[in-house]
Protein backbone atom coordinates (compact mmCIF):
# COMPACT_ATOMS: atom_id res chain seq x y z
CA UNK A 1 0.00 0.00 0.00
CA UNK A 2 1.37 3.35 -1.06
CA UNK A 3 -1.38 5.50 0.38
CA UNK A 4 -4.43 4.54 2.84
CA UNK A 5 -7.07 6.76 3.43
CA UNK A 6 -6.96 8.12 6.83
CA UNK A 7 -10.84 7.91 6.91
CA UNK A 8 -11.18 3.93 6.38
CA UNK A 9 -11.41 1.46 8.68
CA UNK A 10 -8.67 -0.40 6.65
CA UNK A 11 -6.12 2.48 8.26
CA UNK A 12 -6.57 0.79 11.41
CA UNK A 13 -4.87 -2.53 10.41
CA UNK A 14 -2.92 -1.45 7.48
CA UNK A 15 0.23 0.38 7.08
CA UNK A 16 2.46 2.01 4.60
CA UNK A 17 4.64 -0.41 2.46
CA UNK A 18 1.96 -3.65 3.13
CA UNK A 19 1.82 -5.89 0.12
CA UNK A 20 -1.75 -6.86 -0.28
CA UNK A 21 -1.78 -10.96 -1.43
CA UNK A 22 -5.24 -11.84 -0.59
CA UNK A 23 -8.54 -10.80 -0.17
CA UNK A 24 -10.77 -13.03 1.15
CA UNK A 25 -9.28 -15.57 0.03
CA UNK A 26 -9.16 -14.19 -3.78
CA UNK A 27 -5.29 -14.14 -4.31
CA UNK A 28 -4.37 -10.34 -5.80
CA UNK A 29 -1.63 -10.22 -8.74
CA UNK A 30 1.30 -8.48 -9.11
CA UNK A 31 -0.50 -5.01 -10.88
CA UNK A 32 -3.16 -5.37 -8.03
CA UNK A 33 -5.55 -7.49 -9.98
CA UNK A 34 -8.09 -10.11 -9.24
CA UNK A 35 -9.67 -13.47 -11.32
CA UNK A 36 -12.96 -11.75 -12.22
CA UNK A 37 -14.30 -13.58 -15.06
CA UNK A 38 -13.08 -16.99 -17.33
CA UNK A 39 -10.24 -14.72 -18.94
CA UNK A 40 -11.18 -11.59 -17.56
CA UNK A 41 -9.58 -9.67 -14.36
CA UNK A 42 -9.90 -6.43 -12.44
CA UNK A 43 -8.60 -4.75 -9.55
CA UNK A 44 -8.69 -5.85 -6.25
CA UNK A 45 -10.78 -3.34 -4.93
CA UNK A 46 -13.81 -5.16 -6.81
CA UNK A 47 -14.24 -7.43 -4.18
CA UNK A 48 -13.91 -5.06 -1.10
CA UNK A 49 -16.91 -3.22 -2.79
CA UNK A 50 -18.85 -6.50 -3.09
CA UNK A 51 -19.24 -5.74 0.80
CA UNK A 52 -21.81 -4.70 2.92
CA UNK A 53 -21.91 -3.10 5.83
CA UNK A 54 -20.76 -4.92 8.75
CA UNK A 55 -18.92 -7.62 6.49
CA UNK A 56 -15.21 -8.15 7.89
CA UNK A 57 -12.41 -8.49 5.26
CA UNK A 58 -9.84 -10.67 5.73
CA UNK A 59 -6.52 -10.11 3.69
CA UNK A 60 -2.95 -11.50 3.98
CA UNK A 61 -0.35 -9.04 3.63
CA UNK A 62 3.22 -9.57 3.35
CA UNK A 63 4.56 -6.45 5.73
CA UNK A 64 8.46 -6.62 6.73
CA UNK A 65 8.95 -9.79 4.58
CA UNK A 66 6.47 -11.75 6.82
CA UNK A 67 2.88 -12.57 6.05
CA UNK A 68 0.69 -11.78 8.24
CA UNK A 69 -3.60 -12.06 8.12
CA UNK A 70 -5.44 -9.26 9.07
CA UNK A 71 -9.12 -8.43 9.26
CA UNK A 72 -11.41 -5.35 9.50
CA UNK A 73 -14.96 -4.71 9.75
CA UNK A 74 -16.48 -2.64 7.22
CA UNK A 75 -18.15 0.38 8.61
CA UNK A 76 -19.95 3.86 7.18
CA UNK A 77 -17.97 6.32 6.11
CA UNK A 78 -17.57 9.23 8.28
CA UNK A 79 -16.41 12.34 6.46
CA UNK A 80 -14.39 15.31 8.46
CA UNK A 81 -16.89 17.92 7.51
CA UNK A 82 -20.85 17.47 7.73
CA UNK A 83 -22.40 16.58 3.66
Amino acid sequence: MFRIDPLSHANQVMQMNDVVLEVDGTTVADDGTVQFRDDERVDFSHVIRKKHLGDTIHLKVLRDGKEQQLSYEVGQFRPLVPV
